[in-house]
């Protein structure tokens, strides 16, 4: 049995863990052999999710042997998936990128700003503005860890 595994966390009440079972399982059968695949219902194995540190569902979980490579929490497109599968195989971890669109928020943020300037509310709209450029900015939830 290959050393490389990816595993699934989901629960039954989860309609996002439904919806991308079919993905993850559809990518498993591209690495059987290679890389095993399991699925773990938290709901009905709460230890084993502690012991992989789950604390949200659906998370994905690449392993080599016992050493977490990656993690990618919440619904995820194909090249996610497959960029764990990967990773277990490779033993390596995967590569992070930047959240992709952020420069709506930063857009925003500056025409917030502007506004700001422009009305005399910098009070309001520049705290505004402050929020939506962090927001925009400050790394988000998808990249493997």
């Amino acid at each position: 049995m290959p050393d490389a595994s990816v595993v699934l966390a989901w629960s039954p009440t989860c309609p996002h863990c439904k919806a991308m079972m079919p993905l993850v399982e559809g990518v498993a059968r591209d690495f059987e052999g290679r890389v095993r695949y399991q699925s773990l219902n938290v709901a009905e194995n709460p230890d084993a999710a502690r012991a992989l540190a789950v604390r949200a569902v659906p998370t994905l979980v690449a392993l080599s042997g016992s050493t977490v490579l990656g993690r990618h929490l919440g619904a995820g497109g194909e090249g996610v998936v497959r960029g764990l599968f990967q990773s277990a195989l490779d033993g390596t971890r995967p590569v992070s990128r930047p959240a992709a669109g952020r420069g709506l928020p930063v857009f925003a943020a500056v025409a917030l700003g502007a506004l700001a300037w422009w009305t005399g509310e910098v009070a309001v709209l520049g705290t505004a503005a402050v929020g939506v450029l962090a927001w925009g900015i400050w790394p988000r939830g998808g990249a493997a860890r």
